[in-house]
């Protein structure tokens, strides 16, 4: 191992690794030499050389190395490697496939909870398949929304918001704070055949929506993202995007006679939704959930030349 000066050392460009198995870091630029590790589908690599089929790259390696005395040492540290050229290629080329879909890393229901670390297909509950971009245009002239968004009705007032409820009137104020205690919320509708109001929470580090009855102004429920409610207003699921695990958290919940239950919750490895408002996801007539999507793994690769390569996904409840 040659010594290697990261600050010294030229970053010409970057790639990604397009070879859905991977791709072998190795300690020269043949296919012959030792093996150092490898980095998955849709990493980012720093160029510093490009070598006929092979790129030299700056990364991270890990080290073993042996003590005269027999202690066995473990150390880290820049190095030059070298990654074969055709398994790298451009960030719009990092793409999801079917069998991507339903790869969850984390399943809650029935009161049990499990993890995966290395992914495990969801066989039930959901059905989710890509479709192409004009199907999703097509199917947006249906969406379906029963949130009467009457904002105007109750309009924040010195960090106060007053709704009416048949019993009485109650009061969600602000917190405006720099530190975590901070709260601020925000009125964003009534869902009429349910009796509730729908306020939206915004804190120091995450947000959520919350239901409150009209009739007693209780808490109803609280969720972690906008409540999508399904044509048949039999369930809602929530999206989101979470950028600390890179995963798609969603939430399955069940309406009977007004009332909501969480059916299931899991947390989808592979895409991302790419949704800036409420309304780039939605229910449409036939009973599917649409949305755009990218590859999570093409999430944090985006530049001012380079963008992630935009898909289109719809659930179904089976």
């Amino acid at each position: 191992m040659s010594s290697f000066d990261y600050d010294a050392t030229k970053n010409i460009g970057q790639v990604f690794v397009t070879n859905k198995k991977g791709t072998a870091l190795k300690e020269a630029s043949n296919e012959q030499s030792k093996i150092l590790d490898y980095s998955e589908y849709g990493s980012k690599l720093d160029v510093i050389e490009e070598l006929g089929n092979w790129l030299a790259i700056r990364e991270r390696i890990g080290r073993n190395h042996v003590r005269d005395d027999g202690t066995r040492v473990e150390s880290s540290g820049w190095e030059r490697v070298y990654v074969a050229k055709n398994d790298t290629g451009a960030l719009d080329e990092i793409q999801l496939t079917d069998g991507d879909l339903n790869i969850i890393t984390s399943l809650n229901d029935n009161e049990n909870s499990e993890s995966f670390e290395k992914g495990k297909p969801l066989k039930k509950y959901l059905k989710l398949e890509l479709i192409d971009q004009s199907t999703f245009e097509r199917m947006k002239n249906n969406a379906v929304s029963f949130l009467k968004a009457d904002t105007t009705t109750f309009i924040k007032k010195n960090g106060i918001i007053i709704l009416p409820t048949a019993k009485k009137s109650i009061k969600i104020v602000d917190n405006p704070s720099d530190s975590d205690s901070r709260e601020e919320y925000k009125y964003r509708g009534q869902v009429e055949f349910l009796n509730q109001y729908l306020i939206e929470g915004s804190y120091y580090e995450s947000s959520d929506f919350t239901f409150f009855d009209k009739t007693n102004g209780k808490r109803k429920q609280t969720f972690d993202e906008y409540p999508y409610i399904s044509a048949d207003k039999k369930n809602i699921i929530c999206i989101f995007g979470n950028p600390y695990d890179s995963t798609s958290d969603l939430e399955l919940y069940a309406i009977t006679n007004q009332e909501i239950k969480l059916v299931m919750a899991a947390s989808f490895m592979n895409w991302f939704p790419d949704a800036i408002k409420v309304s780039d996801i939605f229910w449409s007539t036939d009973g599917y959930l649409y949305m755009q999507v990218i590859h999570a793994q093409a999430m944090w690769g985006e530049t001012s030349d380079e963008k992630p390569k935009k898909q289109y996904l719809r659930i179904k409840l089976i």
